[in-house]
């Protein structure tokens, strides 16, 4: 499938298949991927828009952190020991800004390295610590090798750790739906492009567990919006929040998510 970068360039890219870890990547993929992110609309990594949209992003996404935070460590005693998290894309820092005062929040970014504690997950390294909590919102897709990344965040990990991490769905209704249009691709910024079976393959050759896999249900709004406002629709934030709550309510959305979300451990 040859889908065009809609957000930016306008450049097309081809989704090839990777029969190793069941996912598409993004073909040809940058070398150098920076230009492709410097613009203040890549909200993600800028915290200070002032448009309708913007405002409504930076609302969600408060709130969304104290969601994530909430189920992140809603398996850990935070009152017993020191909890040490890692999160990996910490974009504008927000994220490990809003962690509770028992975890001790660490972000790695290397396109965003000064909202963050770490350039790679190879500073993240000490003799003395290891990360009960490590999450990856939205950024494995951005990787160049999502499975050495996997197995670097492993090293990192305590035995009784949890990766937490959430990815578009390329077999969603949303990807259906919309098509090439479909803002879930974000080619080239998206060099890879996962599925349930991506993450089952993964964990196998990982020596890991899923623990839990669920919808992550406010993406799929965004997701929408973008790709109603990529087709060109005049009013594309009613139009995607129609096209979505249609989708939750005919259960399409619930069969196959816009984003999963999955917990990760160590194989026992």
């Amino acid at each position: 499938m040859e889908i065009t970068d809609h957000f930016l360039s306008k450049e097309r890219f081809e989704l090839v298949y990777d029969q190793e870890i069941k996912a598409y990547k993004t073909t040809p993929a940058p070398s150098n991927l920076t230009a492709y992110y410097n613009t203040p609309n890549y909200y993600s990594h800028n915290n200070k828009g002032l448009s309708l949209t913007e405002r409504l992003y930076s609302v969600a996404k408060r709130f969304r952190n104290r969601q994530k935070w909430k189920l992140v460590t809603r398996s850990i005693n935070v009152s017993s020991r020191p909890i040490y998290a890692l999160d990996f894309g910490s974009g504008d820092g927000t994220f490990i800004a809003t962690a509770p005062t028992a975890v001790n929040a660490f972000g790695v970014d290397p396109l965003s390295p000064k909202n963050a504690t770490f350039k790679t997950l190879e500073d993240a390294k000490t003799p003395t610590r290891r990360y009960d909590i490590i999450t990856a919102w939205h950024s494995l897709e951005h990787t160049h090798n999502p499975k050495e990344v996997l197995r670097a965040m492993v090293e990192l990990l305590e035995e009784d750790g949890r990766i937490h991490i959430a990815v578009p769905n390329y077999n969603s209704w949303d990807a259906q739906h919309y098509g090439h249009f479909w803002a879930g691709y974000d080619v080239p910024r998206h060099l890879w492009h996962f599925s349930k079976e991506s993450f089952v393959t993964l964990a196998a050759q990982l020596d890991l567990e899923i623990g839990e896999i669920r919808p992550q249900w406010f993406d799929a709004f965004y997701v929408s919006y973008l790709s109603e406002a990529y087709k060109g629709n005049p009013k594309p934030l009613l139009k995607g929040a129609y096209e979505t709550t249609k989708a939750l309510f005919t259960l399409k959305a619930l069969k196959q998510p816009s984003a999963l979300y999955l917990q990760l451990k160590k194989a026992k």
